[in-house]
């Protein structure tokens, strides 16, 4: 996903970006964790709408420019596939299918410093991503992730005038 909205703004100010996404996968070859549980067989389903805010300061430091953000994202989720359970007779294979919607994890984008050169604009940028999106153990369908990410980043964009 890419758009002019990944470039900081050319002067102080605030920008605000929606950003809609679809996802659709299937898994098959090998299990995968979801909320704790090993899932075969399993397809997934995801929509989220994520509003986003940018501040470009005029405040100015290594000669570039400060900047700071946030990002809420809106999730919906569902997710099916085979799980194994305890039964009676040992291990059993079971279909599972679970949704969720929500407010999902917040990311925070406390410190971007920019720089722009002609026609170039680059940046680094350091991502937050807070878990505030909700987390069950054991469920299939989790808007959040129930742990903290950090995710440094260097952006370069060029437009030409």
């Amino acid at each position: 996903m890419a758009s002019f909205i990944d470039a900081l703004p050319a002067r102080p100010g605030l920008a605000v970006a929606n950003y809609f996404m679809y996802y659709d996968a299937s898994a098959s070859a090998r299990p995968l964790p979801f909320g704790g549980l090993n899932t075969f067989d399993s397809h997934a389903q995801a929509y989220s709408d994520s509003v986003l805010a940018l501040y470009k300061t005029p405040l100015e430091l290594l000669d570039g420019n400060y900047s700071a953000g946030l990002v809420l994202p809106d999730v919906w989720l569902e997710v099916d596939g085979y799980v194994t359970v305890m039964g009676q007779g040992g291990p059993l294979q079971v279909r599972m299918r679970d949704t969720a919607n929500g407010l999902g994890d917040l990311t925070v984008l406390p410190f971007m410093l920019g720089w722009t050169n002609g026609d170039f604009r680059y940046d680094v940028r350091l991502g937050v991503y807070a878990p505030s999106g909700e987390y069950e153990k054991g469920r299939l369908a989790n808007i959040g992730k129930n742990f903290w990410t950090f995710e440094p980043a260097v952006s370069l964009s060029w437009l030409s005038s």
